[in-house]
């Protein structure tokens, strides 16, 4: 079955071939920093009219293929009990043509995700508290929450790598901290510092706490969070709109 185009209608392929050889020429630009890649398809939305998913899922793709192009490290996924739909958003994040590798652990998930290029998609699970380790891995960050786009579920892995993230303009701080008082006190004394604050997980007494915007890892605000082992271990952009 064939569609009339029409005299005054251009053919999809004329239309197409333009759009696939600009998708072509970025992919010889840098892979960005994550940061400025949020930056940029919040702007692109804004600029366009399109939502933010769609264009973060072209985006992605494109960034997916950089890597594999530029032999960047394989993408390591720590699973866990979650198992194919932490894959499943591990590969939206990086796209479908990026390297992958499954790790057994979340020490062996992290010990990948090395500078320059590394990367990891770590699951978040209540018995695991691999993210207490970051606070000693100064050269590791978080960078990113899965999944990242509004209402497809709760927050179910992080991104860690060498990105030390930067303000996008939204986003979300993510606090560690040993302290044994409540969950409920451990938000009470940030709100007190004036930091909003929601629990992400508790396991045995060792929490992890998500801040409303972006808060650097020196503020002093943080000392008002109770524990002996705290600090911050990295920010994401907010997941994008539909």
């Amino acid at each position: 079955m064939t569609t009339a185009t029409g005299p005054d209608r251009p053919t999809p392929a004329l239309l197409d071939a333009p759009l696939l050889n600009a998708l072509a020429g970025r992919l010889q630009g840098p892979i960005l920093h994550p940061s400025e890649e949020a930056q940029l398809i919040r702007n692109l939305s804004v600029e366009t009219g399109l939502s933010g998913a769609l264009i973060q899922r072209i985006w992605r793709e494109l960034a997916g293929e950089q890597r594999r192009r530029l032999a960047a490290p394989a993408v390591a996924i720590h699973a866990g009990r979650a198992g194919g739909r932490i894959v499943d958003l591990a590969r939206a994040r990086f796209g479908t043509t990026a390297r992958y590798m499954l790790a057994d652990r979340p020490e062996i998930a992290m010990a990948s995700a090395r500078p320059p290029q590394g990367a990891a998609v770590i699951a978040l699970a209540a018995e695991q508290p691999w993210w207490l380790r970051l606070l000693a891995e100064p050269d590791l960050h978080v960078f990113g929450v899965l999944p990242d786009v509004f209402g497809q579920g709760p927050r179910a892995a992080l991104v860690v790598g060498p990105h030390r993230p930067e303000p996008t303009g939204s986003d979300e701080t993510y606090l560690a901290t040993d302290a044994a008082a409540s969950p409920a006190a451990v938000i009470a004394a940030l709100g007190e510092a004036g930091l909003s604050a929601d629990l992400i997980l508790d396991v045995g007494g060792l929490k992890l706490v998500a801040i409303a915007g972006y808060v650097q890892a020196h503020d002093p605000r943080i000392d008002a969070a109770p524990g002996r082992l705290k600090g911050i271990i990295g920010a994401a952009p907010v997941p994008f709109d539909l």
